[in-house]
């Protein structure tokens, strides 16, 4: 008698341990992918937002990589249309998990189209009725008709397309362009300084700025204007040639150079004189005397 007991004791415990492993289970799906509180995060972005936090959640490298793209677009979708079907953060949770699974089957395990809707349709298993098989009994029945319908749309559809952007590698493709640039003269006269406001850093820097004079250079110009300067030495008879004039001789001399300079500006002046008087009497010349009409005799009658 108390060896029946026994096994109905410890069978009762494994069906209690069988249960609360299935209500874990169910607890925890809706969270395998993205934490609560990043799902709250994700309701409230922005399209742009959630496409630039899931790229960096899942270290996708769209720019470079097709997959990733086509990853990230997949993943962009889904979460901005839970987003806009008012899905609480557990069902916004939910959703994006079987996204996530239905795509990672095609990626990883490249099922057919057969395993991955019988993945599906195992997952909507108990919605609407009081047994909770599946892991998606958070939602009612419209719901997953919707749910049904946009997974029919964007991954049932295209399922031989991923398929083939999984299998296929990707063909690297190397692209190079030629630039040719122009760059204003150098800041020197009769031209401006350039403009340097709308050129980036890098491109001032290689192109337009001068470089600088070394310290070589400024001991060569050191060493060459040094080397200009003379030293110019006069013999002693030169030095002492004004000390033998006297105060007669000096006079002479000025009075000499003054009546050679006025004799040359007089000279100078008495030439325009004569040529401004020539072109007054050429003028002259050229104007043409009319005599006066004499007035009709008057007779007298």
């Amino acid at each position: 008698m108390s060896k029946s007991k026994t096994k109905l004791h410890s069978k009762l415990k494994e069906g209690k341990d069988a249960e609360d492993n299935d209500h874990s289970k169910k607890t925890e799906f809706p969270f395998l992918i993205l934490t609560q509180v990043k799902c709250e995060e994700l309701i409230k972005m922005t399209v742009n937002e959630i496409e630039s936090e899931l790229a960096i959640f899942f270290k996708l490298q769209p720019a470079t990589d097709l997959k990733d793209a086509a990853i990230l677009d997949y993943y962009v979708g889904a979460a901005y249309w839970a987003k806009e079907q008012g899905y609480n953060v557990k069902q916004f949770a939910g959703f994006f998990s079987i996204c996530y699974q239905l795509l990672h089957k095609i990626q990883e395990e490249h099922c057919s189209m057969v395993d991955l809707f019988k993945t599906y349709h195992h997952k909507l298993a108990g919605i609407g009725t009081e047994d909770k098989l599946g892991d998606l009994d958070f939602f009612n029945i419209e719901q997953a008709k919707h749910i049904t319908d946009y997974l029919q749309s964007s991954i049932f559809q295209h399922f031989k397309l991923y398929n083939f952007l999984f299998t296929k590698p990707q063909m690297e493709e190397i692209m190079s362009c030629n630039l040719t640039l122009e760059v204003p003269l150098p800041a020197k006269t009769p031209y401006p300084p350039p403009l340097d406001e709308a050129l980036s850093e890098s491109v001032y820097k290689d192109y337009l700025v001068l470089p600088l004079s070394s310290s070589s250079d400024k001991v060569e110009d050191s060493v060459t204007s040094s080397s200009l300067q003379f030293d110019v030495s006069l013999p002693e008879d030169v030095e002492d040639l004004f000390a033998k004039l006297t105060l007669e001789d000096v006079k002479t001399i000025i009075q000499e150079v003054t009546t050679e300079v006025i004799l040359n500006l007089q000279t100078n002046l008495d030439n325009k004189i004569k040529a401004q008087e020539a072109n007054v009497l050429a003028k002259i010349n050229k104007i043409k005397v009319i005599p006066l009409e004499e007035p009709a005799a008057q007779s007298n009658v």
